[in-house]
């Protein structure tokens, strides 16, 4: 016997959009988080390597702040989209 997906609390039917959001607001907040670990251990404390290291350094230092900037927005708009599923119920603790 198949198993039933719990329904969310209060009879709220949560909807296949609301759940690919969902999916895509943890990608995008678990890339930036990542992205700010390499930035800061590799990058900047370990001075172990560039994002981009095939030309000078002004231009490695340059695509580590853009990469730094991708990082930055991949959070905040996972984390708008975070808060957009709150604040349409589409997040809900279960048990």
């Amino acid at each position: 016997m198949p198993r039933d997906a719990p329904t969310p609390p209060h009879g709220l039917q949560v909807s296949t959009p609301l759940v690919a959001r969902s999916v895509w607001s943890g990608v995008l907040v678990g890339i930036g988080t990542a992205s700010f670990i390499d930035e800061t251990v590799f990058h900047q404390l370990l001075h172990w390597h560039h994002f981009y290291d095939k030309s000078t350094t002004s231009i490695g230092l340059v695509s580590d702040g853009l990469f730094h900037a991708f990082g930055f927005f991949a959070v905040v708009i996972g984390l708008v989209m975070v808060a957009d599923l709150i604040r349409r119920a589409g997040l809900s603790k279960y048990g």
